[in-house]
C-alpha cells in the first residue's frame, strides 16, 4: 500500500463514515503558526516522557531536546474536523504498512515510535486547534500480534493520562483484522452512495469492482461468495448515526426480506417508538400524508411500494437511540452485503432460468432467488428483470409471491403482462394467478 492509497483510504473514511465536512491529507503545521498553551503543553511534554519510561519502560521524546522540535516534526497523514450544531469534533489518523508488519527499528523503538506519533499529534491539535478533543488514530492493515501486544498498555496509559489532565482525547490502534472490519467494510457499506470519482481510494475500488467480474469469482461458489461479502456487526460501530440509518437500515429494509407484517408495523408511532426509540414512524408511505422535514428525502422501494425513511436519529447521553438502532440492525443485519462485485454472472444466471421455465408455467421473484441459492436475493432479481428488454427472456412469467402480476413489467406494464400470459393458455383473474395451478 503506497502512502498516497492509505491516506486516500483515510480521506474517503473520514468523509464517509466520520462524515467530516473538511479534510486534508498530509497536514503539518504552519511555522508561522503560533503555539497556544505551550506553558501548559511544556509541562505534559515532561511529565509524559518521564512517566512511560518510569512505569512502561520508553522513553518516547529521548531523541527531541525540546518541546518545540516535537512539534515542529508534527504531521497526520489525514485531519478531519465534524462540525454539528455548533460543535467541531476532530479525527486525525496516521496510517502505516510494511510488508511484514510496521516496523520502525526494533521491537521497542517501534512501540515508542507509534506513541509518539499520538502524543504529538495531541499537542498539536490542543496548541494548534485550542481543542481538548479529539480521536486520533493509529492504523495499520497488518501490526505484529507482539507489537500489538506491547502497545496496548501504552494507548491505555495515555488514554488515562490525558483524561486525568482534563482532556477528551481518544487515542486508537488500528490494526489488523479490525483494520478490515473497521475501517476498509464501513466505507464499502457507504461506497455505492458515492459518486465523488476524484478520491483515489474509492476510484480504485470501483474500477477494482468493474473489472473482478469475470476473474476468479466465475468459478467460486455462489454460497462461498456470500459468505466472504456478509458485513460483519462490528463495522457498524464507525458509522454515526445519521449515516448508519440512512446505508444499513435502508439496505435492510429494500432487501425485500421483511414480512409484510413487520412493514406494516414499522408505519406506526408505536412501534418505532418501542424498537427505534423515535418519535415518528419509521416509514411512511408516499402517498400518506406526512412531515417531510423528519423524512430523508430519497424515498426507497419495497416490493415495488415506495416509503420514505425517518431522519430524525440522536446519540447524545439524554437521547440515544443508537443502542434501539442498533439491536434491530443486530437481528436483520445477516441479510446485508457489501456492494455485489459479480452482478453479471447472477444477471446471466437468472436469464439462463428465465429460458428454463415451461410453457404454460410461471415462477416468482422468491422461487428464482432460491434455485440460486439464497432466497434473500429475490429484490436483487427484481431489480435485474426490470432492466432486461430482450424479449427472448420471458421475464412475463416472474410474479409477485401472492400470484400478483408486476405493476412495472417493462414491456407494457400489467396488460402487456396479462396478454403474454394468456396467450400462453395461462388464467388470470384480475391481476393475479393462480400459483398452486401453474408454479413451476
Amino acid at each position: 500500500m503506497k502512502i498516497e492509497m492509505g491516506e486516500s483510504l483515510f480521506y474517503s473514511w473520514l468523509r464517509h463514515v466520520k462524515d467530516c465536512q473538511i479534510v486534508q491529507t498530509n497536514w503539518k503545521a504552519s511555522p508561522q503558526w503560533e503555539l497556544q498553551h505551550q506553558e501548559e503543553l511544556e509541562g505534559l511534554y515532561r511529565n509524559i516522557d518521564q512517566d512511560l519510561q518510569e512505569k512502561l519502560g520508553y522513553r518516547v521524546f529521548k531523541n527531541n531536546s525540546s518541546l518545540e522540535q516535537v512539534i515542529r516534526q508534527g504531521e497526520c497523514d489525514a485531519l478531519g474536523s465534524n462540525i454539528q450544531d455548533g460543535q467541531v469534533s476532530y479525527y486525525a489518523v496516521d496510517v502505516a504498512f510494511h510488508e511484514s508488519g510496521v516496523c520502525y527499528g526494533s521491537r521497542e523503538e517501534t512501540v515508542a515510535r507509534i506513541i509518539k506519533k499520538c502524543v504529538r499529534t495531541a499537542f498539536c491539535i490542543y496548541g494548534f486547534f485550542d481543542s481538548k478533543s479529539a480521536e486520533i488514530v493509529f492504523a495499520s492493515p497488518k501490526i505484529n500480534p507482539a507489537i500489538l501486544s506491547d502497545l496496548e498498555p501504552c494507548v491505555l496509559y495515555i488514554n488515562r493520562y490525558f483524561a486525568q489532565a482534563g482532556f477528551s482525547f481518544r487515542f486508537r490502534m488500528i490494526g489488523n483484522e479490525d483494520f478490515d472490519q473497521l475501517v476498509l467494510r464501513p466505507i464499502l457499506l457507504v461506497s455505492e452512495k458515492v459518486a465523488d470519482t476524484s478520491e483515489l481510494f474509492m476510484r480504485a475500488y470501483q474500477m477494482f469492482s468493474m473489472f473482478s467480474k469475470n476473474r476468479e469469482e466465475k468459478n467460486c461458489d455462489r454460497s462461498v461468495r456470500r459468505e466472504c461479502s456478509r458485513v460483519e456487526s462490528s463495522s457498524f460501530q464507525e458509522l454515526k448515526i445519521g449515516k448508519l440509518a440512512n446505508t444499513v437500515l435502508r439496505s435492510i429494509l429494500e432487501s425485500g426480506n421483511l414480512s409484510d407484517e413487520e412493514i406494516t408495523l414499522l408505519q406506526t408511532a408505536s412501534y418505532s417508538k418501542q424498537f427505534f426509540d423515535i418519535q415518528y414512524p419509521l416509514l411512511v408511505s408516499a402517498d400518506a400524508p406526512f412531515e417531510r422535514a423528519r423524512y430523508y428525502a430519497k424515498p426507497l422501494i419495497i416490493r415495488e411500494r415506495t416509503y420514505y425513511l425517518c431522519s430524525q436519529w440522536f446519540e447524545v447521553p439524554a437521547n440515544n437511540d443508537r443502542p434501539f438502532l442498533l439491536s434491530w440492525i443486530e437481528k436483520h443485519h445477516e441479510n446485508l452485503l457489501l456492494p455485489e462485485q459479480n452482478t453479471d454472472n447472477l444477471r446471466q444466471a437468472v436469464k439462463e432460468f428465465l429460458l428454463a421455465i415451461p410453457f404454460g408455467r410461471v415462477v416468482t421473484y422468491g422461487r428464482i432467488a432460491e434455485q440460486l441459492g439464497d432466497r434473500h436475493l429475490a429484490q436483487t432479481v427484481g431489480n435485474i428483470l426490470n432492466e432486461i428488454t430482450d424479449e427472448r427472456y420471458p421475464c412475463y412469467k416472474v410474479l409477485n409471491s401472492d400470484g400478483k402480476l408486476a405493476r412495472h413489467y417493462t414491456l407494457g406494464g400489467i396488460d402487456g403482462q396479462k396478454q403474454r400470459l394468456e396467450a400462453e393458455g395461462i388464467e388470470v383473474i384480475g391481476d393475479r394467478v393462480n400459483l398452486g395451478k401453474y408454479l413451476y
